[in-house]
């Protein structure tokens, strides 16, 4: 069955003792978004023929470079939230975005889990697992969480006991997820439940990150942390997806093994990709350009070496307000100037989003980073000793004519509901009925009966 080790580079744990120095290109700047939400990109799920977009944000002054770092990061992340929008840089990613791949098994594995499938939803989640691991471009953090949760389920329900450090990995990627989100089996209840209370005993660990070259975005579980080499700490301990990027270089993604109560070293050699040269020139062009307004050339430039249909560079600066963004749009043929100012508060990503839509008149996508994972359809809150009866669980399945009546509608589950209920009567006297207020086991009857004609 496929296991949960992806690591493509060696991650060692730090010796006692062992002190490195950690450098943040853009420490203070990424100080100024602790109050952001900086989350994965979340890849819309655009069409072959939807828009390429390539966007790139120098510093008007030098004390605003690590703004302007951190911006470009964050700005791609946002586009990736339009609608009909793809991006491209010079990371050579994949044409085809990373929910045309998944988004299928996702459906299939999920559709087997509420039909009690687990084999069927064990075999989609597995290839969702290695579209996933293996793509060679951002991961959105949702996308990743519900693959992780479905093959985690698939597993437990298999009984396969590497269901649990999956369930494990799910809530590093996706921590709000409720015991109720797993009713699928009691016993799969029964092992998050489990897992829940063996993760609280457990101290939070820490990561080194390092990159050749330094200097690349870090994200860790979706989030952007900072960029190499960076010291990332307080994490749960388990397995993180850990992404690394930087212009010119290959997107490098894997799972990292963090500790509990220790720190781990992760050290990453980034690929070059095969236009690399010309993308650096065309970039430096850009540079010495973009004061002076002389940026034809280099946007043009860099839509060919990005095969981008519109290239967005912009300037910013820092003021009282927040972020000064100006620059240029070149879609197509057409050049446009554009400028915003941004107030660097919690609804930064919201006016960085609509900036960037108005900019390329497309629409934003609805933000689903508030949403819950995928669940049963009908989510059974148990508790000990409570019988569900439900009326439309597969285990009521029986081959019919689709004009026949309900399930509800025979006499034999209503027979079974009485049957059951006058059990529990009966036994509840014999059980209670000489013992003392309070004791012996305690439950309810919970009928289900949905969708009655």
């Amino acid at each position: 069955m496929l296991m949960m080790n992806s690591e493509r580079r060696t991650t060692r744990l730090r010796q006692p003792g062992f002190t490195t120095a950690v450098r943040s290109i853009a420490a203070v700047t990424a100080m100024a978004f602790t109050s952001l939400v900086l989350q994965a990109p979340a890849l819309a799920a655009a069409p072959a023929s939807g828009k390429r977009v390539a966007l790139f944000v120098t510093p008007k002054t030098k004390s605003a470079a690590g703004d302007a770092q951190v911006l470009q990061s964050f700005m791609r992340a946002e586009l990736r939230k339009l609608v009909g929008v793809s991006v491209v840089a010079g990371q050579a990613e994949p044409p085809a975005p990373v929910k045309a791949l998944v988004l299928p098994s996702i459906e299939a594995g999920f559709r087997a889990l509420n039909e009690r499938n687990a084999s069927a939803a064990l075999d989609a989640f597995e290839k969702a697992y290695r579209d996933v691991t293996q793509y060679k471009g951002p991961v959105d953090k949702r996308l990743l969480a519900r693959v992780l949760k479905g093959l985690g389920a698939a597993q437990v329900m298999n009984g396969l006991p590497e269901g649990s450090d999956t369930l494990d990995t799910s809530l590093n990627v996706w921590p709000n997820q409720q015991i109720s989100d797993y009713s699928w089996t009691l016993d799969l209840r029964t092992a998050f439940n489990e897992l829940v209370n063996r993760r609280a005993q457990l101290a939070p660990g820490s990561v080194d990150i390092d990159t050749v070259p330094s200097g690349a975005a870090v994200r860790i579980d979706g989030e952007l942390k900072g960029f190499s080499p960076v010291e990332v700490k307080d994490l749960t301990a388990g397995k993180h997806w850990v992404e690394t990027s930087i212009d010119g270089y290959r997107w490098v993604a894997m799972f990292v093994e963090v500790p509990a109560g220790e720190s781990a070293i992760h050290s990453v050699e980034l690929e070059t990709t095969p236009n690399k040269g010309a993308f650096d020139n065309a970039v430096k062009a850009l540079e010495r350009g973009m004061p002076k307004g002389a940026v034809a050339g280099p946007l043009s430039d860099l839509a060919r070496v990005t095969t981008a249909d519109a290239v967005i560079a912009l300037e910013v600066s820092k003021t009282d307000e927040g972020y000064a963004l100006s620059g240029f749009v070149r879609d197509g043929g057409e050049l446009k100037k554009v400028a915003t100012v941004v107030p660097q508060d919690g609804s930064m990503p919201e006016n960085l989003r609509k900036f960037l839509a108005t900019a390329l008149g497309v629409q934003t996508a609805a933000d689903d980073s508030e949403l819950p994972l995928d669940g049963p359809p009908q989510t059974a809150v148990f508790t000990e000793g409570d019988i569900i009866i439900d009326p439309n669980d597969p285990i009521f399945a029986e081959k019919k004519k689709q004009d026949e009546d309900p399930v509800t509608s025979e006499w034999w589950f209503w027979a079974l509901v009485g049957g059951v209920t006058a059990g529990l009567v009966v036994g509840g006297v014999a059980l209670f009925g000489s013992q003392a207020e309070g004791s012996g086991p305690a439950g309810n009857v919970i009928l289900k009966v949905n969708n009655l004609p």
